[in-house]
């Protein structure tokens, strides 16, 4: 469910847009500044007031700053890597130099987004001052006692985006500011989430932030239009008129008009190829649907006496027998584990039309409560904030104790055995809809997946907390849950409003195939909806010399698994992850399966460059 923005929400301005300075360091003696660092903490040193941002990648290091000239006019800001091992603050002459008017524009240029704090950063950091002879060539940083800056005439032409992982950073990656702690790209990125989003196929349209204008002007909205994982539009010259909110699909809108109508002379070669390519389709799905909506019409739904709403999918339109028109729509959270409907997916709700509004919502997919903070359970799908072993896993229990929750979790895109993290290191990507305790049990009891002490079992309708007495683990309490009432999570079966209605036509062409690569004796499966899998290569070989039928039984046993049926390759990927040993049940491929390896110490570096795979014909 999603809760509704509080009034006056949206006319708030991110904290970290505007966060003022608490006092510029003062730049001393560079030499004393490091003295009495060790050889690893020299290396990571950089002075803050000459490179106020510094962001690790694989190749190297990037630093941002800006620049102007000897009068303090034409100031461009700039964004730079150094290739190789060396620390931010190396004298090696960079590989890759851009300078651009914002650093809203730098975004574009490298096709990653800066965090906030960062633009703050490098704003408040004093500029490096051109020569006069040799404008942005030979300039004089702002600390005395750095040698002068040597640069080119020319901006390095390096093309960043021809191995696009190799110079972007990853959520792993060390993230130097001026004046404050060292912190990951992750977690950057996570305390700065969007205030509102829309995703359009492979395309996200990102509002960032807002600012309050004078009285009764606006508001001026910074925003980010992403394809897959590459920022291609970025800016902050987006105006909403008073009374507009910027959490609204007004403010979607008006971001979508202002990229698709940047002029032509303004575009990169890549803006250019994703307008010609995506333009026409996303200024006509950002248009505003009209009453009565259509089949496929994606709505949201409030709730007529609680503070919250759910979207979901228009089927069909009917009239009551008083004559008020209705609408037939499949609720989005009717599909996640768990769920009464989920193998029913003809079933829908109806609504009246004046509880129903079109929507550029994403798909609700149960990650937040209107009625207190949402403890995950078995089979909600998280993704790491920072943690450099893996990205996306499947949480199997949550652990209750003092502090925040902790989920173990099963990892999707990495060899690893079950991972235990806090509840603030993860990010919940979709929850589940279990009925009861009682069905959550039964489902983890056909998966065999025990219970252990100090777990917290948590429902639409009920939670329990499991202790340790003298036979074992066993449930010592349950408490009822407002959720049980919800129409969406926990539809009455004795409704007239629970009809059947045809499934929906979704768009099936253009979706990319499944990919598979194998890299040091893991193969890897990249799906358009579930992901990247890995799971060890002679475990893999094993799945796929099961047979389709038990393949699917093993399948059918884990609940919380996505609903299929799959192609075989497909079933085999997903049985190998999260069904190992019933696979070496099954297969007579010998002892050594390759079972995943305990965690061990984290990884310290990025993923190895991604191979290109061959094309598999998928789904």
């Amino acid at each position: 469910m999603i809760a509704m923005p509080g009034p006056g929400a949206a006319d708030e301005p991110d904290e970290a847009s505007h966060q003022q300075p608490h006092g510029r360091a003062r730049p001393g003696d560079l030499a004393a500044a490091r003295s009495g660092m060790g050889l690893h903490e020299a290396g990571m040193w950089v002075d803050g007031a000459s490179f106020p941002v510094c962001v690790q990648v694989p190749a190297g290091w990037w630093r941002l700053y800006r620049q102007t000239g000897p009068e303090g006019d034409g100031e461009l800001y700039v964004a730079e890597l150094v290739v190789g091992s060396v620390g931010p603050g190396s004298a090696r002459q960079p590989s890759f130099r851009t300078r651009q008017p914002s650093v809203w524009r730098l975004e574009e240029e490298l096709g990653w987004s800066v965090p906030l704090s960062c633009h703050v950063a490098i704003e408040e950091a004093p500029p490096w001052v051109a020569d006069g002879e040799h404008p942005f060539s030979m300039v004089h940083p702002p600390v005395k006692g750095m040698p002068t800056f040597l640069g080119s005439r020319e901006p390095v032409p390096l093309d960043p985006h021809a191995d696009a992982e190799r110079f972007w950073p990853w959520r792993a990656s060390i993230v130097l500011r001026a004046y404050q702690p060292p912190t990951t790209y992750g977690r950057l990125g996570h305390a700065e989430s969007p205030i509102r989003s829309w995703p359009h196929g492979q395309t996200r349209v990102e509002v960032v932030t807002s600012w309050r204008l004078a009285e009764g002007a606006g508001h001026r909205v910074a925003y980010r239009v992403r394809d897959g994982d590459q920022v291609v539009f970025a800016g902050s010259d987006v105006h909403l008129h008073n009374g507009d909110s910027a959490t609204s699909r007004v403010a979607v809108q008006a971001v979508v008009a202002a990229v698709t109508g940047r002029p032509e002379r303004s575009l990169s070669r890549r803006q250019h190829r994703f307008l010609d390519a995506q333009g026409g389709e996303l200024t006509a799905a950002a248009r505003p649907a009209d009453d009565p909506y259509a089949a496929g019409t994606r709505i949201a739904v409030d709730h007529p006496e609680r503070d919250w709403y759910t979207t979901g999918t228009v089927r069909a339109g009917t009239v009551s027998p008083t004559g008020v028109r209705i609408y037939r729509w499949r609720p989005d959270v009717a599909d996640l584990p768990g769920h009464p409907w989920r193998d029913d997916p003809n079933r829908v709700l109806e609504t009246p039309w004046y509880r129903a509004s079109a929507t550029l919502e994403g798909p609700d997919r149960n990650t937040e409560s209107p009625y207190g903070e949402l403890v995950l359970a078995t089979g909600a799908l998280v993704a790491t904030v920072d943690d450099p072993r893996f990205a996306v896993g499947t949480v199997l229990r949550t652990f209750i104790a003092d502090g925040p929750p902790r989920y173990e979790i099963r990892p999707h895109d990495a060899v690893l055995a079950p991972v235990t993290l806090n509840a603030t290191e993860v990010i919940p990507l979709a929850g589940t809809a279990w009925a009861s305790v009682d069905d959550l049990l039964l489902a983890r009891a056909l998966a065999d997946l025990e219970l252990r002490p100090d777990e917290l079992l948590f429902t639409v309708g009920d939670c329990a907390l499991v202790i340790d007495g003298p036979y074992g683990p066993y449930v010592h309490a349950r408490y009822a849950l407002p959720s049980a009432s919800d129409p969406a999570l926990a539809p009455d079966q004795r409704l007239a409003s629970a009809v059947e209605a045809p499934p929906a036509d979704g768009p099936t062409a253009g979706l990319p195939v499944a990919q598979l690569r194998l890299v040091d004796g893991v193969r890897h499966l990249r799906h358009p909806t579930l992901g990247h899998l890995a799971v060890p290569e002679q475990l893999f070989i094993a799945a796929l010399l099961v047979r389709p039928d038990q393949l699917g039984t093993v399948l059918d046993r884990y609940r919380w698994l996505p609903a299929g049926p799959w192609p075989h390759l497909v079933a085999a990927t997903l049985a190998a992850l999260h069904a190992p040993a019933d696979v070496a049940a099954l297969t007579t491929a010998g002892p050594d399966l390759g079972q995943p390896p305990s965690t061990g110490p984290p990884a310290t570096g990025p993923p190895p460059p991604r191979a290109e795979p061959p094309s598999l014909e998928g789904p």
